[in-house]
């Protein structure tokens, strides 16, 4: 019985897009794209990138490759998370019917495990949504890009971001969902919450997790780069308060890295 199903594994390739939301990510770049391009040897990716007018080079890297989109929106080149939002909740929907999942995230946010064994698990139980453990990368260096190497795999350190889904704890963000299981995902600001419509029927999946990069490539660096995210909040985020842990002074962003260094495990060998 193994053979056949090996068979039909191979002879049903999954087609899958990611889409995901980009601003001068140039720092971690190609990290990302080594995690893509490990995900499209298991499955038929494509990948869509919405980009907010990123000036820092980044674009130019993700050119290179014919299987990734860039599509621009604009924002007042501001952190708005409405439009953010906007994009999650309806960027997949043009693929019903065409593609079988969709990834949806930030930019900084990436899936890493086994695809074709958890995919198909999904498809033949009727699962629509994925759930993973979430790890948020720790380093006490910005890391030297390695050829041939994985950045958890160079980093070593991670922690687990418990509520970082908040209507499950313990669960990361719901990044991959059936295009054509579900109508709607109701993603709320920064996709901590959701409202599936049909219900979500989640697998939790063992095989497949969830890496948060930018919390964690040095103390120096996630102080600098929140500082930067801060200065680009909206006026729509301040308002209504998103993105609120931006504006965090410096000693608690020190002192909350330091913390979650503490707490953190070794995940390179996941």
């Amino acid at each position: 019985m193994g053979v056949p199903n090996l068979l039909y594994i191979y002879m049903n390739t999954f087609k899958v897009t990611w889409y995901t939301i980009c601003w001068n990510e140039n720092d971690i770049v190609k990290y990302v794209i080594d995690y893509w391009k490990k995900i499209k040897e298991q499955v038929d990716l494509n990948v869509v990138v919405y980009d907010n007018h990123s000036d820092d080079g980044c674009i130019d890297e993700l050119k290179k490759y014919d299987w990734i989109e860039i599509r621009y929106f604009e924002s007042d080149h501001s952190l708005n998370d409405e439009i953010h939002m906007n994009i999650k909740n309806n960027c997949w929907k043009e693929a019903k019917g065409k593609i079988d999942f969709a990834i949806v995230s930030d930019f900084d946010e990436v899936l890493w495990g086994d695809f074709v064994s958890e995919l198909q698990y999904m498809h033949d139980n009727n699962y629509n949504v994925l759930g993973t453990l979430w790890y948020a990368l720790c380093s006490k260096e910005f890391p030297t890009y390695q050829e041939g190497k994985y950045l958890h795999q160079i980093v070593k350190r991670g922690y687990e971001q418990i509520y970082i889904n908040m209507n499950y704890y313990g669960l990361g963000k719901f990044m991959l969902i059936d295009v054509n299981k579900i109508d709607d995902m109701g993603w709320t600001q920064g996709s901590h919450r959701h409202n599936t419509k049909p219900e979500a029927r989640i697998y939790k999946s063992n095989k497949i997790y969830a890496f948060h990069i930018n919390k964690g490539l040095s103390e120096d660096y996630f102080v600098k780069r929140t500082k930067i995210l801060e200065k680009r909040l909206s006026e729509t985020n301040i308002k209504k308060g998103y993105g609120f842990h931006y504006k965090y002074d410096e000693n608690t962003l020190r002192t909350n890295y330091r913390e979650n260094y503490n707490s953190s495990i070794d995940i390179s060998n996941l």
